[in-house]
């Protein structure tokens, strides 16, 4: 392996460092290899001595990590991506939310005043059934939100009395 050229100025300092019998932790470096390919290695220097403990001389192992370091990179787009995904499906929510609760609103609001008023058996049954749909299509809105209140970590958590029907 050749070091390319942006690595020779910063290589040294560690193989100094290992020349000196320091300890040098794993670094990671860009190698090019006989055919030209640039790789990177993670690289592990080791000091070898004599019986006296005198540094000798340097033994480098380099561990192609090229495959692993894309991986990591289209790893980290896949978790931004899925981020922003969800951020904005989020957005959609609560958009959402205001869109469908005002129109809902507004047909159990008035479901309930024409309920108020002169009507035969047959009508009653008709806003009747129209109000408690509205209701119906109210509490599944709730629950949706309430869901992605819960996957956002924003549900808010009310302490009420309870009783217990037996």
């Amino acid at each position: 392996m050749l070091l390319p050229p942006q690595e020779r100025s910063t290589t040294p300092v560690e193989w100094e460092q290992a020349w000196r019998g320091e300890e040098v932790p794993t670094f990671e470096a860009t190698r090019v290899s006989k055919d030209g390919t640039t790789l990177m290695v993670a690289v592990s220097l080791s000091t070898i001595a004599d019986e006296s403990g005198r540094p000798t001389a340097v033994a480098a192992i380099a561990r192609d990590v090229t495959e692993q370091k894309r991986a990591q990179t289209a790893l980290a787009a896949a978790h931004a991506k899925a981020v922003e995904t969800s951020q904005l499906k989020s957005q959609f929510v609560a958009n959402m939310n205001h869109e469908l609760r005002t129109p809902l609103n507004g047909v159990i609001g008035i479901s309930r005043l024409l309920e108020d008023t002169a009507l035969d058996h047959q009508q009653r049954e008709y806003v009747h059934a129209l109000r408690s749909s509205g209701e119906g299509l109210m509490a599944v809105v709730e629950a949706i939100l309430d869901f992605s209140a819960i996957e956002a970590g924003n549900l808010t958590v009310a302490e009420a009395p309870m009783t217990c029907a037996r």
